[in-house]
Order: structure tokens, then sequence, then C-alpha cells
């Protein structure tokens, strides 16, 4: 897990990690440099940029 890694450390660190281990992307992950880290070919991104960005949305069963 590289987490809160710069982009310049995921250079470094994601190649040493192929084929020893699976490498996942988080923390700071913003729709604005995932195309970047993207290309660097993690096996995994976790961005959590898609949840915080939506609407809210009440959903009950106070009908019931």
């Amino acid at each position: 897990l590289l987490d809160n890694f710069p982009v310049a450390d995921l250079r470094v660190a994601i190649p040493q990690l192929r084929g020893l281990a699976w490498s996942e992307v988080s923390g700071g992950v913003s729709l604005e440099s995932l195309p970047l880290i993207g290309a660097l070919a993690p096996d995994f991104v976790s961005s959590g940029a898609l949840t915080h960005a939506a609407p809210w949305c009440d959903l009950g069963l106070d009908w019931l």
C-alpha cells in the first residue's frame, strides 16, 4: 500500500514492487492526478474523490 506517496516516489516504488507484490496507490489521489498515476501502472488505485464529490441523497424507509 503506497499511501500518500508523492508521484516522484511512486515512480521508484511501483517498478520495485512489480513481480514481488501488488501495488495499491491511495491517499491524495484526485481526478486530476489519476491519469498521471495510472500511467505508472500500479495494480490498484483507491480514491475517495469520487465519493467526496458526490451529492448526498437521503434515502429512508419512513413511508413503510
